[in-house]
């Protein structure tokens, strides 16, 4: 019986190694396409950033547009990938009317313009993760 799985295992490593030998070329090949397609790692590094839009609690049309911050961003040359009202999740406030609320305006930039315009974006802080 010993013999028997042995000599199966050896048979099937064998027919593994003929399959690796016969695919190899092509295996290499595919490493480097795939290598060489994809995006700079800096190109395709994001980040969320935020800027509280200002808006009061009860207060219907308080607070800035997303359109409004976006121009900041733009100003500098920031590329903005896409941007969002969303409510700050770590933000805690108090319930009441006229009360500064946690909505903010997040913008996707690229890593890179985060860490060159850094000190022009003050009022721009990281989206918590």
């Amino acid at each position: 019986m010993k013999a028997f799985l042995i000599e199966g295992y050896v048979h099937a490593v064998g027919g593994l190694w003929a399959v690796v030998k016969l695919f190899w070329p092509s295996l290499g090949a595919l490493i480097v396409v795939c290598s060489v397609a994809g995006p700079p790692a800096e190109a395709a590094e994001t980040l969320r950033v935020y800027r509280l839009d200002g808006s009061r609690q009860c207060e219907e049309k308080t607070g800035r547009s997303l359109a409004r911050d976006a121009q900041a961003l733009r100003r500098l040359g920031i590329v903005i990938r896409s941007m969002k009202k969303l409510q700050h999740p770590g933000m805690i406030t108090i319930l009441m009317c006229g009360a500064p609320s946690a909505r903010a305006n997040t913008y996707v930039i690229p890593a890179g313009d985060w860490r060159r315009y850094r000190k022009q974006l003050k009022s721009f802080q990281l989206w918590p993760k």
